[in-house]
């Protein structure tokens, strides 16, 4: 299958940014990693919470901007529509499992996410279905 010129553009620009996005994300990481080494430098730099409550809740939106965007990002460029709706749903999902600790949230997000495809699933298939296969076959 042979893509068009605007689709190959489109696919190269979502590769770039996706990848400033994962460049950024491991920016964030190294540098969490560093300051968790160092605590001195972290408590100069003002990067010291109050409580593990806070710090928990910091993580948790990290975790959830780490989903989140990079999903918004690939639902926009692939024009799919149901993908800001999936990417909004789990960063929900990572975020509730990050901040409260339950995996549960991961699962409810999944049928969340599941259940009207399958039920857009069945509808296709309801509207387009097969052609019956001819048994005999010389």
């Amino acid at each position: 299958m042979k893509f068009g010129p605007r689709r190959k553009r489109r696919s190269v620009t979502l590769a770039f940014v996706l990848s400033g996005i994962i460049l950024v994300q491991l920016l964030i990481l190294a540098g969490t990693y560093f300051l968790r080494a160092n605590p001195q430098l972290a408590a100069s730099l003002g990067f010291t919470f109050a409580s593990r409550d806070l710090e928990r809740l910091a993580v948790a939106i990290i975790g959830a901007l780490f989903v989140g965007p990079s999903m918004t990002i690939i639902a926009y460029f692939s024009d799919f529509l149901r993908g800001y709706y999936i990417a909004f749903i789990l960063s929900l999902a990572v975020f509730s499992l990050i901040w409260f600790g339950q995996p549960i949230y991961l699962t409810v997000a999944a049928l969340v996410i599941i259940v009207p495809g399958v039920f857009l699933f069945v509808r296709f298939l309801r509207q387009h279905p097969l052609p019956p296969a001819d048994i005999s076959r010389d």
